[in-house]
């Protein structure tokens, strides 16, 4: 067959009887536009990006912020057939093409994972696009790349289109080549405590960058910067002198020096375990967030790279320090190499950090839509605050997760491993083999279904949960006498992926991550969110699961309290749609909250399935009255809790039939976004939306009403840690909207008297919304997983 373009090997491609769009463009362009694979507009067109209101619309807008014509760029695609997920092969059969038609550019933008991978190191788009990559084209010619976003993902994903800003910036009006600070490594002792003595007596009044590397408690060097242009190290030489030790307290305890961090939270943690009470006075992490609140954007190499045009400046040396805590070599010279590599790279950190102060601290008070400098003050504050309960650390025990797992979890694994291979006729069947089940499924049954690949999985001829969730709804073929058999397997190994997760995941991650005082210790990140909500990580306090699993006890069971005291939880009750009600002020649903012997989830039931609801109606009623206002559609709760589709609607009428006002707010908040582009809440906290199309506006609507209800009440959850753990109650942990304190059993009556108290008292304190309880349930138990509802009457604490 005839090549669909030049050089292109078609008659290998598995693509070759698929629809093409060929590359448009001026051959000689200095400049291309590569990405994935045309689209369905794109193949009828006869050209890539040809959607004049989708991905084509996005490159035509971005390529003219530079006066850059679409006609006068180079537009291809890594593959030039149409497919959702071009297959390997076909991306090396048309590799030969793309190579000679971009053989000439200059530049080349690279949209998507494809084109990342096929023309960078790198293989995800986020990691490679805040740097600058080169290579040179089959022609000789020295070409610089830039990664970016594939349009036709921003089109659906609002957040992602900053991004492109960004790197269209970085292609047509690039930074000047940045100069990295200068570091001075002091690794000597003595000189190392001659120097801090002499900032003692002479630094006043000024505001240092400051950052540290470590490896478990140990601080192995630390960094300082009063200008980006420098910055002195101290190095582990210093840090192991006792003389140096007392100086570096003194001094970064001193109240003349305002200390600026990045993510100070984690460097101050380690102070304090070396009885250094280091202070957070600024934080460029914060300053960042609060500028741009989508998640996972705020690293400081990240920053650098991106504000700046820093290049990757982490050496693999500084990588292999922080996975081992080591120096990297075998020989002690190549070991002190790496010792002074990680040196410059916390100076050059520390320098940084400074530089993005400078940068973002002025923007705090000229953000679009007003100041956000409130916000980050109030973030600062909590930071310090969440730091204390991070080192209170939550005990887990080791010894009863290790007899659960050899008691329950091994011989239940087992026992389905053998049920599976019994079923399948399979006698050394591997569950965990996706190969050897696929052969089984596809191959041997012929199973099939309508589930289809994505970019990110294979759904086709997948043996994962979405395809179990298939058979168990009836929504599959196969051969007929396979059929019992194949709904039997997927039940089986659905309960056997269950316990296999717990295993791996709790009873023996958690076992593994205990330290030797017996406790967890937990990472609470207050920008973890784009609406404000705390997360967790290291490990995940917020999925720890409750509930316990066949013969398996809810892992919480396991977190327990220290000698002689309990553990309370306190949690908001229904705090989002309380909030809700405030903000709209529905007369009926204000009616339900101000009247404490009302429930809404009893009267919600009732109303729609009568006075004798079952135990599933109610918990189904709850779950609906927590989706609907957050737009969550009849087919959502279908898929979610198996209801009927027409039954679920039917709620959803109903439900608005009786909250008129609060649908009418949700249209008032849409309309909001629509216009202009945000929601703030009334702490300042806001939700940019960047780019609106006829792809997202649904999932934008959606989540300008959910953030308003989820920011206040993270926001309540937030202030009553922070004044509980002022108050010096062990706070051990939060999850969502709730507060877990680890206390005396001696004091347990009056600690949950003041966590009710204080937490009831921030509508009021933080909004002055005294007209609308915001109640808080408190329990109280001999671990986290075993909690009694505690009645107390809110009183003066």
């Amino acid at each position: 067959m005839e090549p669909k373009a030049p050089l292109a090997n078609c008659q290998e491609c598995p693509l070759k009887d698929a629809s093409f769009a060929p590359t448009c463009g001026k051959p000689d362009s200095p400049v291309a536009f590569v990405s994935r694979s045309p689209g369905e507009y794109d193949i009828m067109a006869g050209k890539p990006f040809a959607n004049p209101r989708g991905a084509g619309a996005v490159l035509d807008h971005l390529l003219g912020r530079y006066g850059v014509k679409r006609e006068d760029v180079l537009t291809t695609n890594i593959v030039l057939c149409r497919s959702d997920d071009p297959p390997r092969e076909a991306i090396e059969a048309c590799r030969p093409r793309l190579e000679n038609e971009i053989k000439d550019c200059k530049l080349v933008i690279a949209g998507g994972t494809e084109a990342t991978t096929a023309l960078t190191r790198y293989r995800a788009v986020f990691t490679a696009r805040p740097f600058v990559h080169r290579r040179t084209s089959s022609s000789g010619v020295a070409q610089r790349v830039i990664v970016t976003n594939n349009p036709a993902i921003v089109v659906r994903d609002s957040d992602k289109y900053p991004d492109m800003v960004e790197d269209f910036r970085r292609a047509f009006d690039p930074p000047p080549p940045p100069i990295f600070p200068e570091v001075e490594i002091i690794n000597d002792a003595d000189k190392a405590i001659s120097t801090i003595g002499q900032w003692l007596r002479d630094i006043r009044g000024v505001t240092l960058a400051a950052d540290l590397e470590w490896r478990g408690r140990e601080i192995v060097c630390s960094g300082f910067s009063k200008r980006g242009e420098k910055a002195i190290v101290f190095g582990l030489q210093p840090w192991s002198n006792r003389s140096f030790q007392q100086l570096a307290r003194q001094f970064l305890e001193s109240n003349d020096i305002t200390y600026t961090w990045h993510n100070g939270k984690s460097d101050t943690k380690v102070l304090w375990l070396n009885n250094i009470e280091g202070r957070i006075d600024e934080d460029t992490y914060y300053m960042s967030y609060v500028l741009d609140e989508r998640p996972g954007y705020h690293s400081l190499e990240y920053l650098l790279s991106t504000k700046f045009g820093w290049p990757d400046y982490e050496p693999d040396s500084v990588k292999h320090f922080k996975k081992t805590g080591e120096f990297k070599g075998k020989t002690d010279a190549e070991k002190k190499h790496s010792e002074y590599e990680l040196y410059k790279y916390n100076g050059w950190d520390t320098a940084g950090t400074l530089q993005l102060f400078q940068l973002l601290n002025p923007q705090l008070d000229t953000d679009r839509g007003g100041s956000v400098r409130g916000v980050y003050e109030r973030l600062l504050h909590a930071s310090e605050r969440f730091r204390t309960v991070e080192l209170n650390g939550f005990n887990f025990d080791v010894e009863e997760a290790c007899n659960i797992n050899e008691r329950e979890a091994i011989p239940r694994i087992m026992e389905l491993t053998d049920e599976e291979r019994k079923i399948t006729a399979h006698e050394l069947l591997n569950p965990n083999s996706a190969q050897q089940l696929q052969a089984i499924l596809y191959g041997e049954w012929g199973l099939r279904h309508k589930l289809r690949d994505t970019g990110k999985k294979k759904l086709s001829t997948s043996t994962g949960k979405e395809v179990r969730e298939v058979i168990e709804l009836g929504d599959f073929s196969c051969k007929p006498e396979y059929k019992e058999k194949l709904v039997k397997w997927s039940n089986t190994h659905k309960r056997y992926k269950k316990i296999q997760d717990i295993k791996s995941r709790y009873l023996e991650g958690l076992s593994i991550r205990t330290l030797e005082d017996g406790k967890l210790y937990c990472n609470f990140n207050p920008c973890g969110t784009v609406s404000g909500r705390t997360s967790s990580n290291d490990p995940n306090f917020q999925n720890i699961i409750r509930e316990g699993y066949e013969e398996i006890p809810g892992i919480r069971t396991l977190f327990l309290p220290s000698p002689g005291n309990v553990i309370i939880s306190a949690d908001f009750s229904q705090a989002e749609l309380r909030t809700c009600a405030r903000l709209s002020g529905d007369a009926n649903l204000l009616a339900i909250y101000r009247d404490s012997s009302r429930s809404l989830h009893k009267e919600r039931a009732a109303r729609f399935y009568g006075d004798n609801y079952t135990k599933e109606q109610y918990v189904w009623s709850k779950n609906q009255n927590f989706g609907i206002t957050y737009g969550q559609s009849a087919f959502a709760f279908q898929q979610m809790y198996h209801i009927p589709a027409e039954e679920s609607q039917a709620y959803i009428d109903d439900w608005w039939r009786e909250f008129p006002t609060l649908l009418e707010w949700t249209k008032e908040v849409k309309e909001r976004a629509r216009k202009e582009g945000l929601v703030q809440s009334p702490f300042g906290h806001k939700r940019r939306f960047h780019l609106i199309t006829d792809d997202n506006i649904g999932d934008i609507e959606r989540e300008a009403v959910n953030f308003l209800p989820q920011n206040i009440a993270a926001w309540f959850t937030i202030s009553a840690l922070c004044e509980l753990v002022d108050r010096g109650i062990r706070i051990v942990a939060t999850v969502h909207d709730s507060i877990v304190a680890d206390v005396p059993a001696s004091s347990a009556i009056f600690v949950a008297n003041t966590m009710k108290n204080v937490m009831e008292a921030q509508a009021v304190k933080q909004l002055g919304w005294d007209d609308l309880p915001f109640s808080v349930d408190i329990s109280i138990g001999e671990n986290w997983g075993e909690l009694k509802e505690l009645e107390i009457e809110r009183v003066a604490a």
